[in-house]
């Protein structure tokens, strides 16, 4: 019997009412809760981005402090510094001996050392009363040193009381802030850090100091360029006044007379914080603050040991410390969010939409239609075709694993008939020890899903399957198992072809530069914390280059593979071998110390002199 839509409201809008009102309560609860759970989610992010973004800013900044270290130490011990400073009078500070021609050398290598390296700011020689004797400044056209009659005396300057108190060898670096000139902050502004290091003769008489105004408007630049539209950094020195923000006007605040430009005034909750906890996140609601006390002297973190030298730095400044801050607001980092888009928005009208829909066809639609039999009886015929007749193996086996049914494709794979595999043949006895271990653990567990097996055919092969999995269980009793077969030998075959692709050099068959930097990676994990070596040789052919211009490339070829044979044959299982790039040659050798490292390496050249390649 129709029912029209009038009449149908008339008589069942009560239930559909109700209905609809719980579905949208439910589905309304349902959304909220995911939507406070991927907002969550994005917080989470927003904090391991800042965290991110944390380590790379406190890298730089020992990367930068640690160059201006190794400068100052090279600059110090360049022999026309030395010679120079050998005329410098211990007793009264005169310039006896300075000759005009030593003070010219001196000059030409600093005028050189600034055009080289743009961020060397000046570059001083001042004796122990304050006296600038030699000072180069850099010049956009070329560095350029200044008079004798400019040179000013810079006694009363910190630094230079600093690098009074070193012991010869000792490295002073100031705070960083603004230069100042004559008395006055430099104009454009120009942040520096200054190097100072003590001179002295073969007694160990103090002589001169060195100084190296190091331009810091580099380092701040590219910390402020790694911060991404939405993220805001920020770098505060220990007193908290700002060496960078976003709002630059804030910069420089103790230098500049602006007292107030101070992270304790801007937010005294996150300065009080900071001051308890060197590391943190400060979270108030509407914004996320990351931050993180840097001491950019202190080279110990950085990775690997690699900078374990001591330079003589002053204790003084390696208590010297910045804050790096990353702030994100809540509607920054919540921009990203799907839902704000319209599409997301028009997809929640349609759910709800649908929802009513479905409610209004379920109370119209209550009972439905039986099938008929002829119907069922199409069905079944069409699924038993689907089944026997299928592009891939299908089987069925029960509790004790004896197969019940098999499919064509089945029957090709394995080279069986029917009558040989089905209610005769075991699947737990035709697979090997480790997929007849996959398979019981998916029986025992009541496994829902896709295994990888190997099972032996009728004539001995073992065939490598792809099997979908799936059992019908009576209490923790199997009754009844399918799965599908899929013959996966020659995908298995691509794979590994791919695999050796990937990881060797086409020309050679060495390990890849890709491949071998994974592996050191992996061997300096496994390495266990003491008594242990691993050793690197660096191998390079000589002359390459005028193999192939003289031979041509294909012979320059023949040369690369011989002595990738070569070697490969020499190290045997000692190591790892690969084409590094070029003529360039890598071998990783574990658990091998430095002195069987060099017997090593003093074997492959002496095979290498010996190789001849026709």
């Amino acid at each position: 019997m129709f029912i029209g839509p009038t009449q149908f409201l008339k008589s069942e809008w009560k239930r559909l009412f109700f209905l609809t009102g719980i579905a949208y309560v439910l589905m309304t609860l349902v959304l909220l809760l995911g939507k406070n759970t991927y907002d969550q989610g994005l917080k989470d992010r927003t904090v391991e981005r800042h965290q991110y973004l944390l380590n790379l800013t406190e890298n730089r900044a020992h990367q930068f402090v640690l160059r201006i270290a190794l400068d100052i130490q090279q600059l110090s011990i360049l022999p026309s510094v030395q010679h120079f400073i050998g005329g410098v009078s211990t007793g009264n500070q005169s310039t006896r001996g300075l000759s005009a021609a030593n003070r010219k050398q001196v000059e030409d290598v600093f005028r050189k050392a600034i055009n080289i390296d743009g961020r060397y700011d000046q570059i001083r020689i001042i004796d122990l009363a304050g006296k600038e004797l030699v000072r180069v400044n850099n010049h956009p056209d070329d560095a350029w040193p200044t008079p004798i009659k400019q040179l000013q005396n810079k006694h009363n300057r910190y630094y230079v009381q600093e690098g009074l108190k070193l012991t010869p060898g000792q490295i002073y670096l100031s705070p960083l802030d603004l230069n100042i000139e004559h008395g006055e902050i430099e104009q454009p502004y120009k942040p520096v850090i200054r190097a100072v290091t003590l001179l002295a003769d073969d007694q160990g008489s103090p002589l001169a100091l060195v100084v190296l105004n190091y331009k810091a408007g580099h380092f701040l630049n590219r910390f402020r360029a790694h911060f991404e539209a939405g993220d805001r950094g920020m770098l505060v020195n220990s007193d908290g006044y700002w060496l960078s923000n976003h709002y630059r006007e804030s910069e420089w605040g103790w230098q500049l007379g602006m007292p107030d430009k101070v992270l304790s005034a801007w937010n005294p909750e996150l300065w009080q914080q900071m001051q308890q906890e060197s590391e943190g996140v400060f979270d108030a609601n509407d914004e996320l603050i990351s931050y993180r006390q840097i001491h950019p002297a202190a080279f110990e973190p950085l990775a690997d040991g690699r900078f374990s030298t001591d330079f003589g730095l002053k204790q003084d400044i390696k208590i010297q410390s910045w804050f790096s801050l990353v702030r994100t607001s809540k509607k920054e980092w919540l921009a990203p969010a799907f839902y704000h888009h319209p599409s997301v928005q028009f997809f929640v009208f349609i759910i709800y939409f649908t929802t009513l829909t479905l409610v209004w066809f379920f109370l119209k639609h209550q009972v439905a239609k039986d099938i008929n039999e002829q119907q069922k009886n199409s069905y079944t015929s069409e699924l038993e075709d689907l089944y026997y007749n299928a592009p891939v193996g299908y089987l069925t086996f029960d509790g004790n694993s004896l197969i019940t049914n098999a499919n064509t494709k089945t029957l090709e794979y394995l080279g069986y008939s029917r009558e040989e595999l089905v209610n005769k043949k075991r699947l737990r006895d035709m697979l090997s020890p480790a997929s007849k271990a996959r398979l019981n653990l998916a029986m025992s567990t009541h496994y829902v899903g896709d295994l990888r097996l190997d099972v032996q055919c009728k004539d001995g092969r073992w065939l490598p399957v792809a099997s979908a999995i799936s059992s019908k269980f009576h209490g923790s009793a199997l009754t009844i198992s399918r799965c599908s077969v899929q013959d996966i030998s020659l995908q298995l075959e691509l794979e590994q072809r791919l695999k050796s692709l990937a990881n060797t050099d086409a020309l050679t068959g060495a390990y890849n530069r890709r491949y071998v930097e994974a592996l050191f990676l992996r061997i300096l994990d496994e390495m266990p914390a003491e008594n242990s070596y691993l050793s690197i040789l660096m191998l390079d052919i000589d002359h390459f280059k005028s193999i192939n211009d003289t031979y041509g490339h294909s012979i320059g070829d023949e040369v690369l593979i011989a002595f990738t044979r070569l070697c490969e044959k020499c190290l045997g299982d000692q190591g790892y071998f690969s084409r590094f790039g070029g003529e360039e040659f890598l071998a990783i050798l574990p658990n091998m110390d430095k002195s069987a490292a060099v017997d090593c390496a003093e074997r492959l050249r002496a095979e290498t002199e010996a190789l001849r390649v026709d």
